[in-house]
C-alpha cells in the first residue's frame, strides 16, 4: 500500500487552468456544504485472495480538515494558517494531541500540501487522467476519469463542488485498492462537537515530547518511535505504525 501512497503523493501538485476555472464555477449553494462535512469512506485493498478493509471518516470546518481513523482510534487534523499548513495528531483513547507548528519540518519534511488533505488527492492528480463522462448536476455532479498511471490502471468518480472523492480504484496485476464513499454528511452541531472535543484534549507540543520524562504517554511515543506525522495515520492506540495497513491518500 506504501507504493499507491507514494503514487498519489508524487504526483503533481500544481493546479490546472481547467481545475482553477473549474473551482469558479462551483454553485454558490455548495460552497457551505464544501465546507461543513463529514465523510465516511471505506478503503479496501486486495491481494490475490486477501482483503484488507479499513475505514476513514473526513471531517471538515472553514480551514480546518481532519481524518478519523476509527479502528486505530487516531484523529489528524490540518489547519490552513496564513498560507501553510499547522497539523495535530490526536490520540483519540488516550484523549492527548501532539502538536506541529506551521512550516515545522520533521526529518527533513514539511506537511504544506492543503489540498491533498482537503479533497484527498493533488489537484494535479486527475489532470493525469481522462475524463469520460459527467453525470448529474449542481451539488450532485460527478465527474468520471479513468486512465493509467505508470504500470496501475486507475479510475475516479470524482465530486467537484464538494472537491472530495465519490470513489477511486486503482489496480495493477493481482492488487487493487478501492475507495467508496459510504456517507455524506453536512451537520454542523454535529462537525462543531467532533472538533470541540478534541480542543480539550491535553495537547504537547512537537519540540517539547523528548524534554519531560514524567509523563507516561510522552515517554511511550518516544520508545514506540513516534515521531513525525504519517501520511496514512494508520498507527495503533500506542502510536505504534501499522505495516500493511491498506490504506492510501
Amino acid at each position: 500500500m506504501r507504493k499507491i501512497l507514494l503514487l498519489l503523493i508524487t504526483l503533481s501538485g500544481t493546479f490546472s487552468a481547467t481545475a482553477q476555472q473549474a473551482d469558479n464555477k462551483i454553485p454558490s449553494q455548495c460552497v457551505e456544504q464544501q465546507q461543513w462535512m463529514k465523510a465516511d469512506f471505506v478503503i479496501s485493498e486486495q491481494r490475490a485472495d486477501k482483503v484488507l478493509k479499513r475505514s476513514l471518516t473526513l471531517w471538515r470546518k472553514p480551514n480546518v480538515v481532519a481524518h478519523q481513523y476509527a479502528q486505530q482510534q487516531i484523529t489528524q487534523m490540518w489547519e490552513h494558517v496564513n498560507q501553510r499548513v499547522k497539523a495535530t495528531r490526536f490520540f483519540d483513547a488516550h484523549e492527548r494531541a501532539i502538536e506541529y507548528q506551521p512550516g515545522e519540518t520533521i526529518h527533513g519534511h514539511t506537511d504544506n500540501n492543503w489540498p491533498y488533505r482537503y479533497q484527498l488527492i493533488k489537484p494535479g492528480f486527475l489532470a493525469s487522467l481522462e475524463k469520460t463522462r459527467t453525470e448529474g448536476e449542481g451539488c450532485a455532479l460527478e465527474e468520471y476519469y479513468s486512465g493509467n498511471i505508470g504500470n496501475d490502471s486507475v479510475s475516479v468518480v470524482w465530486l467537484p463542488a464538494m472537491k472530495l472523492l465519490k470513489a477511486m480504484t486503482v489496480g495493477k496485476n493481482h492488487r487493487e485498492v478501492r475507495w467508496s464513499l459510504q456517507q455524506l454528511a453536512h451537520d454542523q452541531p454535529a462537525i462543531r462537537a467532533f472538533f470541540t472535543k478534541r480542543a480539550d484534549f491535553q495537547s504537547t507540543d512537537f519540540a517539547d515530547i523528548g524534554d519531560d520524562h514524567t509523563d507516561p504517554f510522552l515517554t511511550n511515543m518516544v520508545h514506540q518511535g513516534f515521531i513525525e506525522p504519517a501520511a496514512s495515520g494508520f498507527y495503533d492506540v500506542n502510536g505504534t505504525a501499522i505495516e500493511g495497513s491498506g490504506h492510501s491518500h
